[in-house]
Order: C-alpha cells, then sequence, then structure tokens
C-alpha cells in the first residue's frame, strides 16, 4: 500500500503548470480524476480483504478481485498520462492482484470437489 502512496503523491508533483484540480477552460484536469480512481481501487482492496480473508466467501472473492483489478489497471493508465514514473510504480501492485486472483481462483476450484469440476470442465467442453 506504502508504494501506491508513493505513486500517486508522484503523479500529484508533476508540471503544475500542465496539470491542474480544477480549471474552467483546461481540459486536462487528469489528478482529480486520478485521486477517485485511487480511492476507488483502494475501497475494493479492502473489500476483498474483508470478503476473502476475513469472510472466507471465496466465490464472491473472485467477483470482487476481478473488479478491483480492473480499477488498478485503470488508475495505472491514468497514472501513466500525468508520469510514466509513477505509472511504473503501481505494478508491483498490478502483480500482487494478479497473485492474489490466482490464489482465489485455486481455492474456489479446489474447494468444488472432483465431481464439480468435472461437471463444469464438460460444461465449458475442456473435458
Amino acid at each position: 500500500r506504502w508504494i501506491q502512496i508513493f505513486a500517486v503523491a508522484k503523479a500529484f508533483s508533476t508540471d503544475p503548470q500542465n496539470y491542474r484540480w480544477c480549471s474552467a477552460e483546461n481540459d486536462r484536469i487528469v489528478i482529480p480524476k486520478l485521486m477517485k480512481q485511487y480511492l476507488f481501487q483502494l475501497a475494493l482492496g479492502d473489500e476483498w480483504q474483508r470478503v476473502f480473508l476475513g469472510e472466507k466467501r471465496v466465490g464472491l472473492g473472485i467477483v470482487v478481485v476481478i473488479g478491483y483489478f480492473i480499477a488498478l489497471v485503470w488508475m495505472v493508465f491514468t497514472a501513466f498520462t500525468l508520469d510514466g514514473g509513477s505509472a511504473a510504480m503501481l505494478i508491483p501492485s498490478v502483480l500482487a492482484a494478479i497473485i492474489s486472483g490466482g490464489i482465489n481462483v485455486m481455492l474456489f476450484w479446489n474447494r468444488l470437489g472432483t465431481r464439480s469440476q468435472k461437471k463444469a470442465l464438460e460444461a465449458i467442453g475442456w473435458a
């Protein structure tokens, strides 16, 4: 989480002549959008932790971690428009979301049981 805070702070410290917090005539108001995206992905990350680790609802955790991953990638692209270095600092967070999502899917798959797994594979045509 600290690296995300540093990355967003780095993006906020970009050239103030080009990027403003608000301006009526400037169409490149990216900083408030980045702040909203940061808070949105932060909320989804905390929600995934509560659902997956706290409540142990693995199926719902998959849905939340997919939303978290999409919000995080969206934020990385917005940060890249401000500062490439801050976007690069967010790449470990994206990798952590991929690993967390993979663990979540593996646990869900292992909880299905072998007969349910076979039915699921037959349903999608992989068996």
